[in-house]
Formats: structure tokens, sequence, C-alpha cells
């Protein structure tokens, strides 16, 4: 199996399916079925069940998946990518987010990368029980 002799697993979400908790919820069983410690997800700022911006929504659900799961794990809250608002936005250039002000710290996915090397090789003081969750916000320069 894939996740054999692994003792973390890194939980990026892909593009929007419709699916994705199911997705997600699949990936973490997976982990605690093979004995896996803990779970890092890269979650988004501003992820709420009534966020303006769906897929924040989605995150905010796979979130409260994994305060059920039993399972160790950090919530890594990322602003939005570099990529993400040309993609985004409407037939009048409005990109509806996280961002109530209308200012928003982009990251990019090298940023987010570097986070999440440093919390995956975290074995210190910032190590916490298996029914612990931690969670952080990583966002770009402020605006």
């Amino acid at each position: 199996m894939a996740l054999d002799g692994a003792s973390t697993l890194i939980l990026v979400s892909g593009h929007r399916t419709g699916r994705r908790l199911e997705e997600h919820a699949t990936a973490v069983e997976a982990a605690i079925a093979v004995g896996m410690e803990r779970v890092l997800y890269v979650s988004l700022v501003g992820a709420a069940p009534t966020a303006t911006y769906i897929n924040a929504r989605d995150q905010w659900m796979t979130e409260q998946f994994l305060a059920g799961a039993g399972i160790r794990h950090t919530v890594l809250r990322a602003g939005f990518y570099t990529s993400t608002p040309a993609a985004l936005a409407n037939e009048e250039f409005v990109v509806s987010g996280p961002a109530s002000t209308g200012r928003a710290a982009f990251v990019t996915h090298e940023n987010i990368a570097d986070v999440i090397t440093a919390v995956a090789l975290d074995k210190g003081r910032r190590s916490v029980p298996s029914t612990t969750a931690r969670s952080s916000k990583s966002t770009g320069p402020r605006p």
C-alpha cells in the first residue's frame, strides 16, 4: 500500500470536485488504518461553515472531520495562492474570497511547501498528544 511505513500524511486539496470531504476522509481513514501518527492538512484562511468562498466551506468540513477522527493533526490555514485570483474572477473581474476588507496576503506554493516541511520535521516542543490538534495561518506579506 502507498502509505505503509509513513508516519505523517500531508493532505493538500486538489481542484474542487464536489466530493472533497469524501476524498479527504478516505485519505485520513487510510492513514489511520496503516497506523500513521498524524495528519498535516493544508486548509484555507477563513475556513468556516458560512464562508463566502465555497472552497473555504469545504476546507472547514475537512477540519471538522479531522477533529473527530482520533488522530493527531495540524491544520495549516494558507492564504490565497498567488496563482488563484485570475482563475476565480467572475465576468466583472471580482473575486469573492476570505478577505473581508478586500485585501489579501498571497502565498506561493513554495511558501506552503516550506511551512509543511518545517512542521513535518518538527519533533520538538511543538509536538502535541495524539488527541490534540494544532492550527496556524500561513500568509504572505501584509498588503
